[in-house]
């Protein structure tokens, strides 16, 4: 005959608000609403527990008492002993087998079951309905040993059970919630290269936060959507178990499936959540416009003093400067817009404001070889000299007796001749400038020796988009030109692509490009499907990260390029409706939520090391894309 046994097991339901009783540390004492998508509205943060007593008559330490998760809709639990019918008991101070005990366990249930003596399989399930009805908020299972004459303490921790899983970031980090992601999923767009703290729980079928000893464990698996930004999710160390750390080293979109897998023994599926993840740079605003400070249509940074420069058209006619900051004001460093007229040219060496520049068409570089900066001059179809000093000398070409220029001849000095001059920059490996001169890309000497190294002058050949060398290649007006030291090769703006060109005058396109099989638009992408609009102005190399980021004004944005692969990212910024020369505030933000080149005017973008930022020239002021 088997020997059954009524044992009585003692049940303390204890429920614990933000930081009080025994419950674990809380998540955060105020969070935020939970991210769109995820269809859970919590509220603040609480958390409840159920501990199994073990019966007075027995010696014991309370620190065997472990804490376990039960949801605060807890409304009534059931036990069951092998296969045996449950013991179901309603959770309330007026259910039968209740009663009130006291501060510390505001409700104490005495359920009663029977199991023959030896080891048997104990089921724990709560509900959010009486009678063992609604949604099963915790379940657990354990191995007892029933020994006649006495009740077993039973020290278990119940699982909570999954439904949702939610993220939200927590304060200070640099982050923003959105809603329509690249994939349409529920997403975060964050600042790369940046750590960023978020806060992951598993919530239960009633929208509670399942956190603590019982709460389901995290996995995370990534794929790469749209460039490769290389996330990683590790928890926190030394902080809250469901806090964790995302970060990428490069811009790009990643899809972070997130799974909570639920503790052994509560009989569970687990819960995963596909998130997006948009690793984009932070746009702030270094500086606001004033009346100097109108379509900047060249930029440049000096890392010797420490400040941006940039020259100004729109009867400006000035080289100007700031610090980075945007706190030392702003300063001429060369040039006078007495004689700077629209559609007229002004010229003359000269010392500070003693010198002159043409009204448009002025870019920089600087030169860290010498510490000077260097400027295509387009309108006075020449190449210039910028020292620290002040002073500026030309060192190639020479101004028409008419305001355009038509002449395109190798040589040095005032024997070389330009025809139309847009980008420039330099070569710190040899020492040399690049110029984008009409449908060429020429080679300036520190002793102004130009030679022209791909491309030729319309109408033989004609402007066009070939890959190829010397001659063989055609191109367009190159807009901006940047030096990558990676590989010591330049690359370019042109019809609606980038290219590249070696100092020995190879040219091949990178990605986009206005031809038959891609044309112009906006489009993120591999190189075969990225496109840029016809207004893609600014390229700068970060030699941080080996990645190019060129400014498509038409389209607001800036973009990083993959120099090896050609894969495009929008990083900031965001195409409106139409955005055909839309004009909006400007707006400071991460990622798409930031608004820049105002009125299609970001000429100028160069990389600074020190801060680890773009800046740009918006018509509305200086812009830092912090990367």
């Amino acid at each position: 005959m088997r020997n059954f046994l009524a044992v009585t097991l003692s049940l303390a339901l204890l429920v614990a608000g933000c930081g009080g009783g025994a419950a674990t540390t809380p998540l955060v004492t105020n969070i935020a609403s939970p991210n769109p998508g995820n269809g859970k509205n919590v509220g603040p943060m609480s958390s409840v527990h159920i501990i199994l007593t073990i019966p007075s008559a027995v010696a014991t330490n309370a620190s065997t008492r472990k804490p376990t998760f039960v949801s605060p809709s807890t409304q009534s639990l059931s036990v069951q002993v092998d296969t045996n019918a449950p013991v179901v008991q309603n959770v309330s101070a007026s259910a039968p087998n209740c009663s009130n005990a006291g501060a510390s366990a505001p409700i104490n249930c005495t359920i009663t079951v029977s199991a023959t003596v030896g080891s048997h399989t104990v089921q724990f399930i709560t509900y959010d309905k009486p009678n063992a009805n609604g949604n099963t908020l915790s379940a657990n299972a354990t191995t007892v040993t029933f020994v006649a004459g006495q009740n077993p303490a039973i020290p278990i921790v119940l699982s909570g059970v999954p439904v949702g899983i939610q993220v939200v970031p927590l304060p200070g980090s640099t982050t923003s919630i959105v809603t329509n992601s690249l994939l349409n999923q529920p997403g975060m767009q964050f600042v790369f290269g940046t750590p960023q703290v978020v806060a992951i729980t598993a919530l239960d079928a009633d929208g509670n936060y399942i956190v603590g000893p019982g709460a389901p464990t995290f996995s995370f698996t990534t794929a790469d959507t749209n460039g490769s930004p290389g996330v990683t999710v590790t928890p926190v160390t030394g902080g809250n178990e469901n806090q964790f750390s995302i970060q990428a080293p490069n811009a790009g979109y990643t899809t972070l499936t997130i799974t909570a897998t639920p503790q052994s023994g509560s009989n569970t599926s687990p819960v995963t959540l596909a998130y997006t993840l948009a690793a984009v740079a932070k746009v702030t605003t270094v500086f606001s416009n004033n009346s100097l400070w109108a379509y900047f249509i060249g930029l440049t940074y000096d890392p010797i003093d420490g400040n941006i420069y940039t020259y100004t058209e729109n009867s400006n006619c000035l080289i100007l400067r700031s610090n980075l900051s945007g706190t030392s004001g702003v300063t001429t460093a060369a040039g006078n817009a007495t004689n700077c007229v629209y559609g007229a040219s002004s010229y003359l060496d000269g010392t500070g404001t003693a010198a002159e520049f043409s009204e448009g068409g002025v870019q920089l570089t600087f030169d860290s070889a010498d510490a000077n900066m260097y400027v295509s001059d387009r309108e006075n179809c020449s190449v210039r000299q910028l020292t620290s000093t002040g002073l500026v000398t030309t060192i190639a070409g020479a101004p028409p007796p008419a305001a355009i220029c038509t002449g395109f001849t190798d040589g040095t000095g005032s024997a070389a001749r330009f025809g139309y001059l847009s980008a420039i920059t330099y070569d710190t490996a040899a020492d040399k400038l690049y110029v984008a001169d009409n449908c060429a890309i020429r080679q300036v000497s520190a002793t102004g020796v130009v030679t022209t190294i791909a491309g030729s002058v319309p109408p033989n050949p004609s402007c066009g988009f070939t890959d190829g060398t010397g001659s063989n290649a055609k191109m367009g007006v190159a807009p901006s030109m940047t030096y990558d030291s990676a590989d010591g090769n330049m690359y370019f703006i042109d019809h609606c692509g980038v290219r590249r060109v070696t100092p020995s005058g190879v040219v091949t396109t990178i990605s986009g490009g206005a031809v038959t099989s891609r044309g112009c638009g906006y489009v993120d992408g591999i190189k075969g499907t990225a496109k840029f609009s016809a207004y893609t102005d600014g390229i700068a190399f970060d030699a941080d990260n080996g990645m190019l980021y060129v400014t498509d004004s038409q389209y607001h944005a800036v973009r990083q390029v993959d120099p090896t692969t050609g894969a495009v990212v929008t990083i900031a910024g965001s195409p409106p409706p139409g955005a055909q020369l839309y004009i909006q505030p400007m707006t400071d933000g991460i990622g798409s939520n930031a608004y820049i080149c105002y009125a299609v005017n970001c000429y100028g973008l160069v990389y600074v090391h020190s801060t680890g930022s773009l800046y740009t020239g918006d018509i509305t002021g200086v812009r830092q894309i912090q990367l």
